[in-house]
């Protein structure tokens, strides 16, 4: 319940069209990059595990 009062009491603010897919695009950059770095991370197990599935 606490995660939905939370969103009931946040204010929605209207943005440009351009605002909003700079900001979208620079989520999904961010994540992808995150992604990366964890996948680096863990690589050499990951490359023995996909080498053995294909």
């Amino acid at each position: 319940m606490l995660p939905l009062a939370i969103l009931h009491r946040l204010r929605l603010r209207r943005r440009s069209l351009g605002r909003g897919i700079l900001l979208r695009s620079g989520a999904i950059l961010l994540a992808a990059m995150i992604g990366t770095g964890a996948l680096s991370l863990v690589f050499k197990g990951f490359a023995a595990q996909m080498r053995d599935y294909c």
